[in-house]
Protein backbone atom coordinates (compact mmCIF):
# COMPACT_ATOMS: atom_id res chain seq x y z
CA UNK A 1 0.00 0.00 0.00
CA UNK A 2 2.85 2.39 0.82
CA UNK A 3 4.40 1.74 -2.59
CA UNK A 4 1.06 2.46 -4.30
CA UNK A 5 0.76 5.72 -2.38
CA UNK A 6 4.31 6.66 -3.40
CA UNK A 7 3.54 6.00 -7.09
CA UNK A 8 0.29 7.96 -6.79
CA UNK A 9 2.11 10.88 -5.16
CA UNK A 10 4.80 10.88 -7.87
CA UNK A 11 2.06 10.91 -10.50
CA UNK A 12 0.22 13.73 -8.72
CA UNK A 13 3.44 15.76 -8.63
CA UNK A 14 3.77 15.22 -12.41
CA UNK A 15 0.17 16.37 -12.87
CA UNK A 16 0.66 19.64 -11.03
CA UNK A 17 4.26 20.73 -11.72
CA UNK A 18 4.87 18.85 -14.99
CA UNK A 19 8.66 18.33 -14.98
CA UNK A 20 9.27 17.21 -18.58
CA UNK A 21 11.45 14.17 -17.94
CA UNK A 22 13.49 13.06 -20.94
CA UNK A 23 12.20 9.49 -20.52
CA UNK A 24 8.56 10.61 -20.89
CA UNK A 25 7.90 11.40 -24.56
CA UNK A 26 6.71 13.66 -26.10
CA UNK A 27 5.46 15.38 -22.93
CA UNK A 28 4.00 14.52 -19.53
CA UNK A 29 0.57 15.82 -20.51
CA UNK A 30 0.47 13.99 -23.85
CA UNK A 31 1.88 10.67 -22.62
CA UNK A 32 -0.36 10.31 -19.58
CA UNK A 33 -3.33 11.93 -21.33
CA UNK A 34 -3.25 9.23 -24.02
CA UNK A 35 -2.70 6.56 -21.35
CA UNK A 36 -5.64 7.95 -19.37
CA UNK A 37 -7.81 7.97 -22.51
CA UNK A 38 -6.92 4.31 -23.02
CA UNK A 39 -8.05 3.51 -19.46
CA UNK A 40 -11.21 5.57 -19.99
CA UNK A 41 -12.14 3.66 -23.14
CA UNK A 42 -11.16 0.15 -22.09
CA UNK A 43 -11.88 -0.05 -18.35
CA UNK A 44 -15.61 0.53 -18.56
CA UNK A 45 -16.39 -0.74 -15.06
CA UNK A 46 -13.94 1.68 -13.46
CA UNK A 47 -15.11 4.47 -15.74
CA UNK A 48 -18.71 3.97 -14.65
CA UNK A 49 -17.75 3.91 -10.97
CA UNK A 50 -15.55 7.01 -11.17
CA UNK A 51 -17.79 9.15 -13.38
CA UNK A 52 -21.05 8.09 -11.71
CA UNK A 53 -19.62 8.95 -8.28
CA UNK A 54 -18.04 12.25 -9.32
CA UNK A 55 -20.25 13.48 -12.20
CA UNK A 56 -17.01 14.70 -13.78
CA UNK A 57 -18.36 14.88 -17.32
CA UNK A 58 -15.95 16.22 -19.91
CA UNK A 59 -18.48 17.75 -22.32
CA UNK A 60 -19.33 20.91 -20.28
CA UNK A 61 -15.63 21.76 -19.96
CA UNK A 62 -14.75 21.17 -23.60
CA UNK A 63 -17.84 22.88 -25.00
CA UNK A 64 -17.01 26.03 -23.03
CA UNK A 65 -13.71 26.21 -24.94
CA UNK A 66 -15.11 25.83 -28.49
CA UNK A 67 -15.77 29.58 -28.88
CA UNK A 68 -12.09 30.18 -28.09
CA UNK A 69 -11.10 27.75 -30.85
CA UNK A 70 -13.48 29.41 -33.32
CA UNK A 71 -12.11 32.92 -32.72
CA UNK A 72 -8.57 31.59 -32.76
CA UNK A 73 -9.10 29.96 -36.18
CA UNK A 74 -10.87 33.06 -37.50
CA UNK A 75 -7.94 35.25 -36.43
CA UNK A 76 -5.45 32.81 -37.98
CA UNK A 77 -7.27 32.93 -41.34
CA UNK A 78 -7.57 36.73 -41.34
CA UNK A 79 -3.90 37.17 -40.41
CA UNK A 80 -2.62 34.34 -42.62
CA UNK A 81 -0.79 33.00 -39.57
CA UNK A 82 0.42 29.51 -38.74
CA UNK A 83 0.50 29.94 -34.94
CA UNK A 84 -2.14 27.58 -33.60
CA UNK A 85 -1.42 28.34 -29.95
CA UNK A 86 -4.95 28.18 -28.53
CA UNK A 87 -5.98 25.43 -30.94
CA UNK A 88 -3.12 23.28 -29.62
CA UNK A 89 -4.16 24.40 -26.16
CA UNK A 90 -7.54 22.74 -26.71
CA UNK A 91 -5.76 19.45 -27.41
CA UNK A 92 -3.78 20.02 -24.22
CA UNK A 93 -6.84 20.52 -22.00
CA UNK A 94 -8.53 17.46 -23.51
CA UNK A 95 -5.47 15.33 -22.79
CA UNK A 96 -5.17 16.77 -19.28
CA UNK A 97 -8.75 15.76 -18.51
CA UNK A 98 -7.80 12.15 -19.18
CA UNK A 99 -4.52 12.57 -17.29
CA UNK A 100 -6.57 13.76 -14.29
CA UNK A 101 -9.00 10.89 -14.86
CA UNK A 102 -6.08 8.47 -14.61
CA UNK A 103 -5.11 10.19 -11.35
CA UNK A 104 -8.69 9.75 -10.08
CA UNK A 105 -8.44 6.05 -11.00
CA UNK A 106 -5.26 5.89 -8.87
CA UNK A 107 -7.03 7.49 -5.90
CA UNK A 108 -9.89 5.05 -6.40
CA UNK A 109 -7.50 2.09 -6.29
CA UNK A 110 -5.69 3.35 -3.19
CA UNK A 111 -8.48 5.03 -1.20
CA UNK A 112 -11.67 3.82 -2.93
CA UNK A 113 -12.68 7.49 -3.30
CA UNK A 114 -11.48 10.98 -4.13
CA UNK A 115 -12.22 13.65 -1.53
CA UNK A 116 -11.02 17.21 -0.83
CA UNK A 117 -9.43 15.98 2.42
CA UNK A 118 -7.33 13.45 0.53
CA UNK A 119 -6.46 15.89 -2.25
CA UNK A 120 -5.22 18.64 0.06
CA UNK A 121 -2.66 16.26 1.56
CA UNK A 122 -1.29 15.55 -1.92
CA UNK A 123 -1.31 19.22 -2.93
CA UNK A 124 0.59 20.26 0.22
CA UNK A 125 3.07 17.37 -0.05
CA UNK A 126 3.68 18.18 -3.74
CA UNK A 127 4.30 21.86 -2.96
CA UNK A 128 6.70 20.97 -0.15
CA UNK A 129 8.58 18.62 -2.50
CA UNK A 130 8.74 21.32 -5.14
CA UNK A 131 10.23 23.97 -2.85
CA UNK A 132 12.48 21.35 -1.22
CA UNK A 133 13.92 20.30 -4.59
CA UNK A 134 14.40 23.97 -5.48
CA UNK A 135 16.41 24.53 -2.29
CA UNK A 136 18.51 21.41 -2.88
CA UNK A 137 19.30 22.49 -6.45
CA UNK A 138 20.41 25.91 -5.20
CA UNK A 139 22.52 24.46 -2.39
CA UNK A 140 24.32 21.79 -4.41
CA UNK A 141 25.51 22.24 -7.99
CA UNK A 142 25.83 18.45 -8.45
CA UNK A 143 22.17 17.93 -7.55
CA UNK A 144 21.26 20.88 -9.78
CA UNK A 145 23.13 19.47 -12.78
CA UNK A 146 21.82 15.95 -12.19
CA UNK A 147 18.16 16.96 -11.98
CA UNK A 148 18.39 19.35 -14.91
CA UNK A 149 19.93 16.57 -17.00
CA UNK A 150 16.77 14.54 -16.44
CA UNK A 151 14.34 17.11 -17.83
CA UNK A 152 13.78 19.10 -21.00
CA UNK A 153 13.63 22.89 -20.66
CA UNK A 154 12.82 25.43 -23.32
CA UNK A 155 15.49 27.77 -24.65
CA UNK A 156 13.78 30.70 -22.94
CA UNK A 157 13.77 28.92 -19.57
CA UNK A 158 17.40 27.88 -20.00
CA UNK A 159 18.43 31.46 -20.76
CA UNK A 160 16.65 32.81 -17.68
CA UNK A 161 18.15 30.03 -15.53
CA UNK A 162 21.64 31.00 -16.68
CA UNK A 163 21.00 34.66 -15.88
CA UNK A 164 19.48 34.04 -12.43
CA UNK A 165 21.78 31.19 -11.34
CA UNK A 166 22.94 31.83 -7.78
CA UNK A 167 20.62 34.76 -7.17
CA UNK A 168 17.25 33.01 -6.72
CA UNK A 169 15.63 29.59 -6.56
CA UNK A 170 14.54 28.36 -9.95
CA UNK A 171 11.92 25.71 -9.37
CA UNK A 172 11.71 22.21 -10.81
CA UNK A 173 9.25 21.51 -13.60
CA UNK A 174 7.23 24.63 -12.96
CA UNK A 175 9.71 27.50 -12.86
CA UNK A 176 9.54 31.20 -12.01
CA UNK A 177 6.10 32.75 -12.68
CA UNK A 178 4.35 29.41 -13.18
CA UNK A 179 5.75 28.17 -9.89
CA UNK A 180 4.42 31.25 -8.10
CA UNK A 181 1.01 30.80 -9.72
CA UNK A 182 0.74 27.13 -8.68
CA UNK A 183 2.08 27.50 -5.16
CA UNK A 184 -0.07 30.59 -4.55
CA UNK A 185 -3.13 28.64 -5.67
CA UNK A 186 -2.22 25.75 -3.34
CA UNK A 187 -1.92 28.16 -0.41
CA UNK A 188 -5.39 29.52 -1.15
CA UNK A 189 -7.05 26.10 -1.26
CA UNK A 190 -5.12 24.99 1.83
CA UNK A 191 -6.40 28.04 3.71
CA UNK A 192 -10.01 27.39 2.71
CA UNK A 193 -9.73 23.68 3.49
CA UNK A 194 -8.55 24.58 7.00
CA UNK A 195 -11.52 26.95 7.22
CA UNK A 196 -14.12 24.41 6.09
CA UNK A 197 -12.85 21.18 7.61
CA UNK A 198 -12.34 20.18 11.23
CA UNK A 199 -8.79 19.05 11.97
CA UNK A 200 -7.01 17.94 15.12
CA UNK A 201 -4.54 20.23 16.89
CA UNK A 202 -1.44 18.44 15.45
CA UNK A 203 -2.91 18.34 11.92
CA UNK A 204 -3.70 22.07 11.95
CA UNK A 205 -0.23 22.83 13.21
CA UNK A 206 1.34 20.70 10.45
CA UNK A 207 -0.72 22.50 7.82
CA UNK A 208 0.17 25.91 9.24
CA UNK A 209 3.90 25.09 9.32
CA UNK A 210 3.68 23.74 5.75
CA UNK A 211 1.89 26.93 4.69
CA UNK A 212 4.70 29.14 5.99
CA UNK A 213 7.42 26.96 4.44
CA UNK A 214 5.75 26.95 1.02
CA UNK A 215 5.15 30.70 1.25
CA UNK A 216 8.61 31.76 2.42
CA UNK A 217 10.62 29.44 0.17
CA UNK A 218 8.19 30.05 -2.71
CA UNK A 219 8.90 33.80 -2.57
CA UNK A 220 12.52 33.00 -3.36
CA UNK A 221 11.38 31.24 -6.57
CA UNK A 222 8.75 33.74 -7.70
CA UNK A 223 7.34 36.73 -5.89
CA UNK A 224 4.02 36.08 -7.62
CA UNK A 225 3.26 33.69 -4.78
CA UNK A 226 2.73 36.69 -2.50
CA UNK A 227 -0.71 37.26 -4.02
CA UNK A 228 -1.98 33.77 -3.23
CA UNK A 229 -0.08 33.71 0.04
CA UNK A 230 -1.60 36.99 1.22
CA UNK A 231 -5.12 35.86 0.30
CA UNK A 232 -4.66 32.55 2.09
CA UNK A 233 -3.18 34.22 5.16
CA UNK A 234 -6.22 36.48 5.47
CA UNK A 235 -8.51 33.44 5.23
CA UNK A 236 -6.52 31.54 7.89
CA UNK A 237 -6.44 34.46 10.31
CA UNK A 238 -10.14 35.19 9.84
CA UNK A 239 -11.16 31.55 10.29
CA UNK A 240 -8.95 31.04 13.34
CA UNK A 241 -9.77 34.29 15.12
CA UNK A 242 -13.52 34.10 14.46
CA UNK A 243 -14.04 30.50 15.49
CA UNK A 244 -15.90 31.04 18.74
CA UNK A 245 -15.25 28.17 21.15
CA UNK A 246 -12.07 27.12 19.24
CA UNK A 247 -10.47 30.56 19.51
CA UNK A 248 -8.13 29.64 22.38
CA UNK A 249 -7.07 26.40 20.65
CA UNK A 250 -6.37 28.28 17.42
CA UNK A 251 -4.28 30.90 19.22
CA UNK A 252 -2.23 28.07 20.73
CA UNK A 253 -1.81 26.52 17.27
CA UNK A 254 -0.50 29.81 15.87
CA UNK A 255 1.81 30.29 18.88
CA UNK A 256 3.28 26.76 18.82
CA UNK A 257 3.65 26.86 15.03
CA UNK A 258 5.54 30.15 15.26
CA UNK A 259 7.87 28.81 17.97
CA UNK A 260 8.51 25.62 15.99
CA UNK A 261 9.24 27.54 12.79
CA UNK A 262 11.64 29.95 14.47
CA UNK A 263 13.53 27.16 16.25
CA UNK A 264 13.74 24.80 13.26
CA UNK A 265 14.34 27.67 10.84
CA UNK A 266 17.38 28.92 12.75
CA UNK A 267 18.76 25.38 13.00
CA UNK A 268 18.19 24.70 9.29
CA UNK A 269 19.72 27.98 8.10
CA UNK A 270 22.85 27.46 10.18
CA UNK A 271 23.27 23.79 9.18
CA UNK A 272 22.31 23.89 5.50
CA UNK A 273 25.06 26.16 4.25
CA UNK A 274 22.60 27.83 1.87
CA UNK A 275 23.20 31.52 1.24
CA UNK A 276 19.80 32.71 2.47
CA UNK A 277 21.03 36.31 2.57
CA UNK A 278 21.48 36.18 -1.21
CA UNK A 279 18.10 34.53 -1.71
CA UNK A 280 16.32 37.01 0.56
CA UNK A 281 17.67 39.91 -1.49
CA UNK A 282 15.54 38.64 -4.36
CA UNK A 283 12.56 37.25 -2.47
CA UNK A 284 12.10 40.14 -0.08
CA UNK A 285 13.39 42.91 -2.35
CA UNK A 286 10.01 44.61 -2.38
CA UNK A 287 9.85 44.89 1.40
CA UNK A 288 13.44 46.10 1.62
CA UNK A 289 12.85 48.78 -1.00
CA UNK A 290 9.64 49.93 0.66
CA UNK A 291 11.52 50.24 3.95
CA UNK A 292 14.10 52.38 2.16
CA UNK A 293 11.39 54.56 0.62
CA UNK A 294 11.78 53.15 -2.92
CA UNK A 295 8.72 52.27 -4.99
CA UNK A 296 10.26 50.56 -8.01
CA UNK A 297 12.58 47.70 -8.91
CA UNK A 298 14.05 46.26 -12.08
CA UNK A 299 11.30 43.65 -12.42
CA UNK A 300 8.43 46.05 -11.73
CA UNK A 301 9.91 48.67 -14.07
CA UNK A 302 10.27 46.04 -16.79
CA UNK A 303 6.66 44.91 -16.29
CA UNK A 304 5.30 48.47 -16.33
CA UNK A 305 7.22 49.23 -19.53
CA UNK A 306 5.30 46.43 -21.24
CA UNK A 307 2.07 48.30 -20.63
CA UNK A 308 3.35 50.98 -22.99
CA UNK A 309 3.23 48.45 -25.83
CA UNK A 310 -0.41 48.39 -26.92
CA UNK A 311 -2.09 47.64 -30.28
CA UNK A 312 -2.06 50.56 -32.69
CA UNK A 313 -4.91 49.45 -34.98
CA UNK A 314 -8.55 48.41 -34.65
CA UNK A 315 -8.08 44.98 -36.23
CA UNK A 316 -5.54 43.93 -33.59
CA UNK A 317 -7.79 45.18 -30.80
CA UNK A 318 -10.75 43.15 -32.10
CA UNK A 319 -9.25 39.86 -33.40
CA UNK A 320 -5.52 40.20 -32.73
CA UNK A 321 -2.46 39.48 -34.89
CA UNK A 322 -2.53 35.71 -34.29
CA UNK A 323 1.07 35.87 -33.05
CA UNK A 324 2.12 34.29 -29.77
CA UNK A 325 5.88 34.00 -30.28
CA UNK A 326 8.11 36.84 -31.50
CA UNK A 327 10.62 36.66 -34.33
CA UNK A 328 13.49 36.05 -31.91
CA UNK A 329 11.67 33.14 -30.29
CA UNK A 330 10.59 35.17 -27.25
CA UNK A 331 7.30 36.87 -26.49
CA UNK A 332 5.48 38.59 -29.34
CA UNK A 333 6.16 42.36 -29.06
CA UNK A 334 8.41 41.44 -26.07
CA UNK A 335 5.26 41.47 -23.93
CA UNK A 336 4.29 38.70 -21.49
CA UNK A 337 1.50 40.55 -19.66
CA UNK A 338 -1.47 38.17 -19.65
CA UNK A 339 -4.13 40.58 -20.86
CA UNK A 340 -1.95 42.21 -23.52
CA UNK A 341 -0.53 38.94 -24.79
CA UNK A 342 -4.03 37.56 -25.35
CA UNK A 343 -5.19 40.75 -27.04
CA UNK A 344 -2.21 40.64 -29.40
CA UNK A 345 -2.97 37.01 -30.15
CA UNK A 346 -6.75 37.02 -30.76
CA UNK A 347 -7.99 40.42 -29.67
CA UNK A 348 -10.58 41.47 -27.13
CA UNK A 349 -13.11 39.08 -28.66
CA UNK A 350 -10.94 35.99 -28.20
CA UNK A 351 -9.83 37.17 -24.77
CA UNK A 352 -13.41 37.51 -23.55
CA UNK A 353 -14.23 33.97 -24.68
CA UNK A 354 -11.07 32.63 -23.03
CA UNK A 355 -11.94 34.31 -19.72
CA UNK A 356 -15.50 33.00 -20.05
CA UNK A 357 -14.03 29.51 -20.35
CA UNK A 358 -11.99 30.16 -17.16
CA UNK A 359 -15.21 31.24 -15.42
CA UNK A 360 -17.12 28.14 -16.55
CA UNK A 361 -14.38 25.75 -15.40
CA UNK A 362 -14.16 27.27 -11.92
CA UNK A 363 -17.94 27.49 -11.61
CA UNK A 364 -18.40 23.89 -12.72
CA UNK A 365 -15.71 22.45 -10.45
CA UNK A 366 -15.91 24.63 -7.33
CA UNK A 367 -19.42 26.06 -7.21
CA UNK A 368 -21.67 23.44 -8.80
CA UNK A 369 -19.89 20.54 -7.11
CA UNK A 370 -19.97 22.42 -3.81
CA UNK A 371 -16.33 21.47 -3.21
CA UNK A 372 -15.97 23.71 -0.15
CA UNK A 373 -19.45 23.35 1.31
CA UNK A 374 -21.22 26.60 2.15
CA UNK A 375 -17.93 28.44 1.52
CA UNK A 376 -17.85 27.32 -2.12
CA UNK A 377 -19.16 30.63 -3.45
CA UNK A 378 -16.49 32.69 -1.70
CA UNK A 379 -13.81 30.22 -2.85
CA UNK A 380 -15.10 30.50 -6.41
CA UNK A 381 -15.05 34.32 -6.28
CA UNK A 382 -11.59 34.27 -4.64
CA UNK A 383 -10.15 32.11 -7.43
CA UNK A 384 -11.76 34.37 -10.03
CA UNK A 385 -10.15 37.35 -8.28
CA UNK A 386 -6.82 35.48 -8.18
CA UNK A 387 -7.08 34.85 -11.94
CA UNK A 388 -7.96 38.46 -12.69
CA UNK A 389 -5.05 39.83 -10.65
CA UNK A 390 -2.44 37.41 -11.98
CA UNK A 391 -3.37 38.19 -15.57
CA UNK A 392 -1.85 41.63 -14.98
CA UNK A 393 1.48 39.76 -14.78
CA UNK A 394 1.15 36.70 -17.05
CA UNK A 395 -1.35 34.33 -18.63
CA UNK A 396 -3.42 32.28 -16.18
CA UNK A 397 -5.58 29.17 -16.46
CA UNK A 398 -6.37 27.32 -13.23
CA UNK A 399 -7.89 24.39 -15.16
CA UNK A 400 -4.70 22.36 -14.74
CA UNK A 401 -4.73 22.72 -10.96
CA UNK A 402 -8.43 22.75 -10.05
CA UNK A 403 -9.37 19.73 -12.18
CA UNK A 404 -8.44 17.04 -9.59
CA UNK A 405 -11.37 18.37 -7.51
CA UNK A 406 -13.70 17.66 -10.44
CA UNK A 407 -13.31 13.94 -9.69
CA UNK A 408 -14.24 14.22 -6.01
CA UNK A 409 -16.46 11.33 -4.92
CA UNK A 410 -19.69 11.85 -3.03
CA UNK A 411 -23.27 10.74 -3.39
CA UNK A 412 -24.35 14.31 -4.05
CA UNK A 413 -21.73 16.82 -2.97
CA UNK A 414 -18.06 16.86 -2.05
CA UNK A 415 -18.97 18.39 1.28
CA UNK A 416 -22.37 18.46 2.89
CA UNK A 417 -23.70 21.98 3.32
CA UNK A 418 -22.91 23.28 6.77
Amino acid sequence: MKFKKFILFFYFFLMIYKPEFIFIYPSVNTFFGILGLGFYLTRRTYRYQIISNSKAYYKPLFISYLLVVFICLFSIVINASVELHYVKYFVSIVLYYFMAYLGAWGFYKVYSEVTPKILINYFVAAALLHVGISLAMFANSTINDLLLSLIRVSKGEADVMDITLGSRLQGFGATFYTSGLINGYILIILAFTMYVESFSFPKKMIYLVAYVIIFVVGIMIARTIMIGGAIGLLVILYSMLHSGKDLFKNILIILFSAIFLVFVGIKFISASGIDFEQLSQFGFEMFRMLAEGETSSHSTDSMMNMYDVIPDNLKTWIIGDSQWVGKNGGYYKEVDIGYLRNIFYFGILGSLFFYLYNWVVLKRVVLQKNVFGNKSKIVFLTLIFYTVVLNFKGTVDLYYYILPYYFCFNKKLCYENR
